[in-house]
C-alpha cells in the first residue's frame, strides 16, 4: 500500500541529489576556471 508513495518519495530525493550534484561540480568548475 505504501510503496507506491515511498518509490515517489525516493525518486524525489533521487533527483533533488542529482541537482545537488550537479549544481555542486558547475561551481567547482567555475571555480577552477577563475
Amino acid at each position: 500500500m505504501y510503496s507506491g508513495e515511498n518509490s515517489q518519495a525516493h525518486t524525489l530525493f533521487a533527483a533533488v541529489k542529482v541537482n545537488f550534484f550537479i549544481r555542486l561540480k558547475a561551481l567547482l568548475d567555475k571555480m577552477i576556471l577563475y
